[in-house]
């Protein structure tokens, strides 16, 4: 009988083991299906890491939040930016909120400082995976496209509060297809 509580246990917490990461995935790929989609502008460069293997992180300078009064908001304080579509077909965020928003979209991340007049956030979608023999050439590719004008943004959808790159794109090209093409 011991025996086959100890299997039983061992089952159970191989389970729960498993599902957090599969929750994780399924998380991500809800939002990637569901989200609503918003361009941003970028300025990626190539890391590598050994365990998650090549990507571009992407460096958005969109991150300053004018606000009435910034001592309202602490560093690292969980915060909610409001995030709207510019004429010019791009996303920025609009304000900050201490409190989840009521309508529109938002994304759920944390303040890093506050300057008086804006709070700047961590933007939360900062990495764009994709295959490891094309990550160094994406790179190369951004910053000939960057000395060459053209328009390079990355596409994030956005549903309720969390954000997933959905592709970077070179002159309305996704990233993949745009070297396939070269």
């Amino acid at each position: 009988m011991n025996k086959n509580i100890k299997v039983i246990l061992f089952i159970v917490l191989s389970l729960i083991q498993l599902a957090i990461p599969v929750q994780m995935i399924l998380g991500k790929e809800y939002v990637l299906k569901n989200g609503e989609v918003f361009k941003f502008r970028i300025e990626p460069i190539d890391p590598v890491d050994y365990f998650r293997g090549n990507y571009l992180i992407i460096n958005f300078n969109d991150n300053k939040i004018p606000v009435d009064n910034s001592k309202d908001y602490t560093i690292n304080q969980t915060v909610y930016a409001i995030v709207e579509n510019y004429s010019d077909g791009f996303a920025h965020f609009t304000a900050v909120s201490p409190s989840v928003p009521e309508s529109g979209y938002y994304v759920k991340t944390k303040v890093l400082y506050t300057d008086g007049e804006a709070v700047y956030i961590k933007i939360p979608f900062e990495r764009y995976y994709m295959d490891e023999s094309k990550a160094k050439l994406a790179e190369e590719e951004y910053n000939r496209s960057l000395r060459d004008e053209k328009d390079v943004y990355a596409t994030v959808r956005i549903h309720n509060g969390d954000a997933v790159v959905d592709g970077i794109y070179i002159d309305g090209y996704k990233i993949e297809d745009y070297l396939r093409n070269q």
